[in-house]
């Protein structure tokens, strides 16, 4: 039988207990709001081994899918991290597009009839905005995506939102082509705390043609407080970053010169958070040499000129370039202690 699923929603779910619900909730509500896409849409729920009642709140859904006509798939497996949940996912999808959502967020209104309009174009990639929910604050902000059309040239505009700002870190909110993830067997590497999700997108990206960036906001991104980051040593956090930045380096070594010099300010800007980020931390001195000496900054530095660097940054650049610990303590200091009220 000739398969109709256009749409496979993969949600990799641990320990979700406490916002499952609303997700699915969410998901039932577009569905309800757009069913004469239902017969298109798959919903795969990977529950990676949680201890809590993740996979029976889940489970327990299927009632109202099967309602809504909608296939949803609750599959458990051992714990073995999101990137080999999100494989499972891809492993069992067959629809023509994929869409990954995390167990935690939830899809605005009327995101399905969005998501469906774009399938019907064909797009090789597709990006969405989307609104930032704080829990501790319960604040909302939108996050537009900083071009917005469709057929956007990936020769330019594209390859400098890819590669020189963090606008696609992310795999969620975005739509991929599962004959593209099939043809190139591309999947989430395991292993690494955080990131995956970008290396995911910059594999991807390279074998899509037709891109499209979308004003509308499709879903609501839950911010916690604690990061995959939180409590990492500084050794542990820059052997994450440099190994991102290689892949950097293999992406953008054909690309023009503009968009290298953006690609290295970009992760200029990288360093200088951290810097922030470890000045106020114990042991801030040896932190600071730590992360001058690395190689990443070594790197970035050398590929940098003066003039390249906004003039609010230059100091920064200096201090980056000429190792000036002290001074750079009493800078990032006052800078983490401005940005903390």
């Amino acid at each position: 039988m000739e398969n109709n699923i256009s749409l496979s929603i993969i949600i990799p779910a641990y320990n979700a207990q406490n916002h499952i619900k609303s997700c699915l909730d969410s998901l039932l509500y577009e569905c309800n709001n757009s069913t004469m896409y239902n017969h298109m849409v798959e919903i795969i729920i990977i529950d990676d081994g949680s201890t809590d009642e993740t996979f029976e709140i889940a489970n327990s859904y299927s009632k109202f899918f099967d309602s809504t006509y909608i296939n949803l798939n609750v599959v458990s497996q051992i714990n073995s991290g999101v990137s080999q949940a999100r494989n499972t996912g891809l492993f069992l999808a067959s629809g023509k597009y994929i869409f990954f959502l995390d167990a935690d967020d939830c899809l605005r209104e009327n995101s399905l009839t969005s998501i469906f309009s774009d399938i019907e174009k064909n797009y090789d990639f597709c990006a969405y905005s989307h609104h930032n929910l704080f829990m501790e604050s319960g604040k909302q902000e939108e996050v537009s995506l900083p071009v917005i059309g469709d057929n956007i040239d990936k020769t330019n505009t594209a390859d400098f939102i890819m590669y020189s700002t963090s606008s696609l870190n992310e795999c969620w909110g975005k739509l991929f082509k599962n004959s593209i993830i099939k043809e190139h067997q591309i999947c989430f590497q395991k292993g690494i705390k955080s990131g995956e999700d970008l290396l995911f997108v910059m594999e991807y990206y390279t074998y899509a043609k037709t891109i499209s960036f979308k004003k509308e906001s499709i879903l609501n991104y839950r911010i916690h407080s604690q990061s995959a980051m939180h409590g990492f040593n500084v050794e542990n956090r820059m052997k994450f970053n440099e190994y991102l930045y290689s892949y950097y380096l293999k992406y953008i070594t054909n690309k023009n010169d503009d968009l290298k010099k953006a690609a290295y300010v970009y992760h200029f800007r990288i360093m200088t958070d951290l810097f922030r980020t470890y000045s106020i931390q114990e042991n801030a001195k040896k932190n600071l040499t730590f992360l001058y000496g690395c190689n990443m900054s070594k790197d970035v530095i050398s590929k940098l000129k003066f003039s390249d660097i906004p003039l609010y940054k230059r100091l920064e650049y200096l201090m980056m370039k000429y190792k000036l610990i002290t001074l750079s303590l009493a800078y990032y200091r006052l800078k983490a202690k401005g940005l903390s009220k």
